[in-house]
């Protein structure tokens, strides 16, 4: 069955877009507490191997984040203040795309996708920088009996 609406690649690419927002929110408000100040992981990496992923600590740090807490939020995951920022302007500017009729944000991918081909030190920069706090998790995850 194809849907007529999905032929556009600008369409396919918000529809995801929402698609994936409204997934990773529903993934960071399943974090039930299971004892005062411990939670159960969302991780479907740690659940089947038991170690860590580089994103693991991230719902926590999110949530931290809301909660303007930005130093448990940054203990729990160095980027989390930068993804909390990231679920806070992306529907945003989403929703002005689609009120404008405009395509900024497609744009705007298209062009960071273009830089990171463009400039490979930048994507391996990344990637280096990705093992790394999958290192940092794998210390933490060992040392502090989560």
């Amino acid at each position: 069955m194809r849907l007529p609406y999905l032929k556009s690649p600008v369409r396919r690419f918000y529809s995801f877009l929402i698609l994936m927002y409204l997934a990773g929110l529903l993934l960071i408000l399943w974090n039930p507490e299971t004892e005062p100040g411990r939670y159960s992981s969302a991780c479907f990496f740690r659940n089947i191997t038991g170690i860590p992923c580089p994103g693991c600590g991230m719902g926590r740090g999110v949530v931290h984040t809301f909660q303007l807490d930005f130093i448990s939020a940054v203990k729990s995951h160095p980027f989390a203040v930068l993804v909390g920022l990231i679920i806070i302007v992306l529907p945003i500017w989403v929703c002005i795309d689609l009120f404008r009729r405009s395509k900024s944000l497609f744009v705007f991918s298209g062009q960071l996708d273009f830089y990171f081909a463009q400039n490979r030190w930048a994507f391996w920069s990344l990637m280096i920088l990705l093992v790394l706090l999958w290192i940092i998790n794998i210390y933490k995850f060992q040392h502090s009996g989560l």
